[in-house]
């Protein structure tokens, strides 16, 4: 008897899977019918981290010139982002080779990305402060993060 419920219950329970499988396919199939798309995706904010490794004895400047490329960001009327000076303690990492400066900017979409990297590409001012930070820095590196 007891055997029984349990096949009964089992049956039952494939039957009521098939049912909503077929509820699924025809909800997918109504929709690619009437032409409807699902609803898009929400953007995804951007940051883009930039690291400077300074030569020696040119910290102060790197930070300055990411200053002054900041200043020109706002001036264009894009974020100015944040920077970070590496300071020491005795609980970061001992890495021999550790950035001395970071700049990270967030970009809540692509077009506010693309604002940003014109200016990067494009404005006097801001590309006089990367061909400056080419003189005092030993390394830069550049990395987009996908914000989740």
């Amino acid at each position: 008897m007891k055997r029984t419920v349990v096949l009964f219950i089992l049956f039952i329970g494939v039957v009521i899977f098939d049912l909503t499988s077929i509820e699924v396919k025809i909800s997918q199939y109504q929709l690619s019918a009437l032409g409807s798309q699902p609803p898009p995706m929400r953007s995804v904010a951007t940051v883009v981290q930039m690291s400077y490794y300074a030569q020696p004895g040119k910290e102060d400047e790197v930070l300055n010139v990411r200053l002054q490329a900041c200043a020109v960001l706002e001036k264009m009327g894009i974020a100015r982002g944040r920077v970070m000076q590496r300071i020491n303690s005795p609980r970061a990492t001992q890495n021999t080779d550790s950035p001395d400066v970071i700049w990270e900017g967030e970009f809540a979409d692509a077009t506010s990305l693309k604002q940003y990297e014109d200016v990067a590409d494009k404005n006097p001012d801001f590309l006089a402060a990367r061909q400056k930070m080419g003189t005092v820095t030993r390394k830069v590196e550049r990395r987009y993060w996908e914000v989740r």
